[in-house]
């Protein structure tokens, strides 16, 4: 039988049985104490700190658009590397990850247009397959860097919002192209 150092028999165990081939140890139950956390008062919100925030903030506002521009350079330069790549899930995720980047910037930096259209493209993207040619994928990455370019944060610009109009078009030709081939190649393999 193996012997059980002094150490595991600490004040922090319950018991333990002691069988031919080992030794089951019993801790003490410490849930409860664990669990008790004393809450600390929060402390009282400070309108001046508040306005120290904002005004923080607002001094980053003119970074907002190279930081957009950065984050649009690396959507572009994955959709370089996906157009090269095999196209399959691997490739297909990498992108998704770059255009879910893209999204979430427009949205936090206010390019509420260039976040509808990162929105469009990273819904093209979810899944293990590319549904819609990769013409598609291209032509959002183009409208979105010619919406950053432009520096359209707002949807009252309407060239925008055409353009926003033009891609949700696109996708859903591109989806019933496919879907009217699907249907056909199954009727092709049914009369086979």
């Amino acid at each position: 039988m193996v012997e059980i150092s002094p150490l595991a028999t600490a004040p922090h165990l319950d018991g333990k049985e002691e069988h031919a081939d080992h030794a089951v140890l019993h801790p003490k139950p410490r849930l409860r104490e664990k669990a008790l956390v004393k809450a600390i008062a929060a402390p009282q919100i400070d309108a001046d700190m508040i306005a120290r925030a904002e005004r923080a903030v607002e001094a980053l506002a003119p970074s907002y658009s190279e930081w957009m521009k950065t984050t649009l350079s690396a959507v572009q330069g994955a959709l370089e590397a996906f157009e090269a790549s095999d196209q399959g899930s691997d490739a297909i995720k990498a992108m998704a990850l770059a255009a879910q980047d893209l999204r979430g910037q427009s949205k936090q930096f206010g390019y509420t247009v260039a976040a509808r259209m990162a929105t469009s493209l990273c819904e093209l993207l979810a899944g293990d397959e590319l549904d819609v040619p990769l013409i598609v994928i291209r032509r959002h990455v183009e409208a979105i860097a010619s919406v950053v370019r432009a520096g359209v944060k707002d949807q009252d610009n309407a060239t925008a919002m055409e353009l926003v109009r033009h891609l949700a078009l696109l996708c859903k030709e591109a989806k019933g192209r496919r879907d009217v081939m699907s249907a056909h190649a199954s009727g092709v393999s049914d009369e086979l």
